[in-house]
């Protein structure tokens, strides 16, 4: 751990250690500074990290092969995914304990990609079923969100059911946000933020002024107050896609 001179008073900066590989990145940080994230240990593999008080600790997992946190919890639950023996992603959480496996919506593919600060909800996004055909054949994921008591939740897409949709962000209250892809396209650029509120899934592009430019493609998190951070792309023109971004706030009216 070393730590650099500041260029503003009071504040320090601290260099966090790796597994020995080229990269280290961290995903998220809680309220007590705990960081979760990923290195690359020696061999060049991806590993799932936590950093506490400066030192790193690599997370146990379903085989040698890659894994990931996303998000910490307050209270020290940790979101992301292991591959198994068999080279699938399998959603976990980990906690003081070890680690658990969310599961599936019917077929065997996860990610927990978001926890919220109370560590009662997992969202992210997972197999459904293993085939599915509409204009071709595919395996689809779904939003979800888990819960100790209810498990693991499919909370649909905005194509009814047809095409994919994850969940990257929920808060206390349970209020989930993601991306979907949209009715009748099925290409990457052309997904849309959602809030998923009371069992219902609604596009955001619905919820807020009209936009004749742009459009929410990605909802990326949510407080406690309701404020959501996405990100805003310019609509595409044909089959020309434009991938320019930039990044918005949305308040809810009190």
């Amino acid at each position: 751990m070393w730590t650099v001179a500041a260029t503003e008073a009071n504040t320090t900066f601290t260099l966090l250690p790796t597994l020995g590989g080229s990269d280290a990145i961290p995903n998220n940080i809680n309220g007590s500074g705990s960081i979760v994230g990923w290195a690359k240990n020696t061999a060049g593999v991806t590993r799932a990290v936590s950093w506490q008080s400066g030192n790193i600790a690599e997370l146990p997992s379903l085989s040698t092969g890659t894994s990931q946190a996303y998000d910490i919890s307050d209270n020290g639950f940790i979101a992301g995914y292991s591959v198994n023996s068999n080279n699938v992603y399998r959603a976990l959480v980990w906690d003081a304990n070890g680690y658990k496996e969310l599961g599936a919506l019917g077929g065997t593919a996860g990610l927990a990609l978001g926890i919220n600060n109370a560590g009662t909800h997992v969202v992210g996004t997972a197999e459904t079923k293993p085939i599915v055909c509409y204009y071709g054949c595919w395996s689809v994921f779904h939003a979800f969100v888990w819960t100790a008591a209810n498990g693991m939740q499919d909370l649909g897409d905005l194509t009814g059911g047809k095409s994919y949709s994850w969940a990257n962000d929920v808060n206390d209250k349970g209020t989930v946000v993601g991306s979907s892809f949209t009715p009748g396209n099925n290409y990457p650029g052309y997904n849309h933020a959602f809030i998923w509120k009371n069992g219902v899934m609604r596009d955001l592009n619905t919820l807020v002024p009209q936009d004749t430019t742009w459009e929410l493609s990605d909802a990326v998190g949510i407080n406690g107050e309701g404020q959501i951070v996405a990100l805003q792309a310019i609509k595409p023109n044909g089959s020309i896609m434009n991938y320019a971004r930039r990044l918005v706030v949305l308040t809810p009216n009190k």
